[in-house]
């Protein structure tokens, strides 16, 4: 039987937070998943009109043509063969799945084919073969797909995950596409991005092995990607967000990459081809920028060990005014090949008189040593800070007219105006002598009088703040959510209340059978209710809060265990 226990509230982690089910699901699709659960002969669900339901444990073998909707319901587990072969007709087949697809066969030799996925999805075998026309997969919010290889290879084939990904050795070929969206996991092994295929993460990716873009190939992140082993450019590859390696970074001939985040390296870089630096960097071990290498530094670049250049490396353009940086801790060498341009300080940290060890190239006069930003230039020149409420809570905004060697803006929150804590990290857009206008969301604020300021942090981890902005927020009456989603073995129910009362808190299983029930003493505040998921079965759940006030509805949603 599951267990849960109140705990004190620690400070929530909105990565996790679980909108209620009418924002989760929207509408009528809300309606209609409850019909499916509190009506065992309700055909109704997200999917359908169905030409095929599987609501049970099926080991069949389909063969699906133009037109067929093949449903596999909240209850069903699909372990079968899904073949659509040749003859099948050029027309649509889609699979449509709220249950499990777990050891099954998916294999699409024709047509258009899309697959739905609010469920988990474990198949065996899943292929797109040549002769299909387009392939669309969606793997959506609190849903689940798992794959022990992971192989894309058909033009117009997309896959589209706002979930949680897992898979082996990860590869996109022959015009396939994969985006991972914001609020989306990935964990994979090996990547591979090659001829003409695009992958994009929006969301966070964790690499165990190597990531390799290949020829003609575009691989874009725009938040978190973590890599153990070594990255490879031969295409192209852009990073504006957290981008981390324990191995080398090798930017081949062909290639083109750009890095405007915060970006970690473990081993060693090697620059072959174009490359933009406009972020922080820190090289554990050595930088080389070889004979036909193209380097434009408009941040700061850290070598731990030592700087060998055989091309270009250049800083922003003079009439700008801003600067880019190189720090190196061991020799500095430039050969004769080597130039060094524009707005561009390069510091040995061994401070040798000619500003490097050995420098048998050009520089032109701009370039400094050890100097960085010129004294008397401010990071950031602050426009207004704005703050409002809005049904996301509290949104803030600011302007600022100039920015310099800004790395990102920290959101900090008070209910007194002296202490603030921080609440969210935005990016800078970069340096910029033009009006820029951001704007970020607190979506948890506390009820009461707020107090809000930005505080930016350049480079070199020097700090600056705004002024202060002064608003109010309302606390909802009544709001709960559910964190992580899916859980594997704890999960917590927060639920904030406006006021002292009881609740009674359900648990439903796949089949709308109660599992278990507990009355809930509810605190003005956010109220906290750890579970033991560990021994419920794998598949979807049913949590439905209802207070003890008269003509209260109850809170209702679903939740996915692993």
């Amino acid at each position: 039987m599951p267990r849960f226990s109140q705990t004190p509230s620690p400070r929530f982690n909105q990565n996790f937070r679980l909108k209620l089910a009418g924002a989760l699901l929207g509408g009528a699709a809300v309606v209609a998943a409850l019909l499916f659960f509190f009506s065992p002969s309700s055909t109704t669900s997200v999917c359908g009109p169905c030409t095929t339901t599987i609501s049970t444990v099926s080991t069949a073998t389909l063969s699906p043509s133009s037109g067929n909707v093949i449903c596999i319901t909240a209850t069903g587990d699909f372990r079968g063969i899904i073949r659509r072969g040749s003859s099948s007709g050029t027309g649509t087949v889609t699979i449509c799945n709220e249950g499990k697809i777990s050891g099954a066969t998916l294999e699409f030799n024709r047509g258009v084919n899309v697959i739905q996925n609010y469920g988990t999805m474990n198949p065996s075998v899943f292929q797109f073969n040549s002769s299909t026309t387009s392939n669309s997969i969606t793997n959506y919010e609190g849903a689940s797909a798992t794959f022990s290889t992971f192989s894309l290879y058909k033009d117009n084939t997309l896959f589209d995950n706002y979930g949680t990904f897992t898979s082996g050795s990860f590869s996109l070929s022959s015009g396939a596409d994969f985006t991972n969206h914001s609020g989306g996991t990935v964990s994979t092994e090996r990547v591979e991005v090659n001829s003409n295929c695009v992958l994009r993460n929006e969301g966070t990716w964790s690499a165990a092995g190597s990531f390799q873009v290949n020829s003609n190939a575009t691989a874009t992140s725009l938040t978190k990607l973590s890599i153990t082993g070594f990255l490879e450019n031969n295409a192209s590859f852009t990073a504006e967000g957290e981008l981390s390696m324990g191995g080398n970074l090798n930017m081949n001939s062909n290639s083109t990459t750009s890095l405007s985040g915060t970006v970690t390296v473990g081993g060693n870089v090697e620059a072959n081809k174009t490359f933009t630096q406009s972020g922080t960097m820190q090289v554990s071990g050595n930088v080389n920028v070889n004979s036909n290498a193209q380097v434009t530094v408009s941040g700061l670049i850290s070598v731990g060990q030592n700087l060998t250049n055989n091309g270009y490396i250049d800083g922003p353009a003079v009439a700008s005014g801003n600067w880019g940086r190189v720090n190196v801790a061991g020799v500095t060498t430039q050969n004769s090949n080597g130039r060094l341009r524009y707005n561009l300080d390069v510091c040995d940290a061994g401070n040798p008189p000619s500003g490097m060890d050995y420098n048998y190239g050009t520089k032109q006069s701009t370039v400094t040593h050890c100097i960085n930003t010129p004294v008397g230039l401010l990071p950031v020149e602050w426009g207004e800070v704005r703050a409002k409420e809005s049904p996301e809570g509290i949104t803030i905004s600011w302007t600022t007219f100039k920015e310099l060697n800004n790395n990102y803006f920290t959101l900090e929150r008070s209910t007194d105006a002296r202490g603030f804590e921080p609440v969210a990290d935005i990016a800078s857009l970069g340096n910029s002598d033009e009006p820029r206008q951001y704007e970020v969301s607190d979506a948890r604020p506390p009820a009461g009088r707020l107090y809000y300021r930005i505080r930016q942090t350049d480079y070199d981890g020097q700090h600056d703040w705004s002024s202060v902005v002064e608003t109010s927020w309302s606390a909802p009456a009544f709001d709960v959510s559910f964190y992580p989603n899916p859980v594997s073995d704890k999960g917590t129910l927060k639920v904030m209340a406006s006021e002292q009362g009881d609740a009674l808190v359900r648990i439903l299983d796949q089949t709308g059978r109660e599992v278990t029930r507990q009355d809930a003493d509810l605190l003005p505040g956010e109220n906290l209710f750890n579970f033991e998921t560990a021994s419920w079965t794998s598949g979807m759940y049913v949590i439905e809060v209802k207070r003890s006030v008269a003509g209260a509805s109850p809170v209702i949603f679903k939740i996915v265990k692993q």
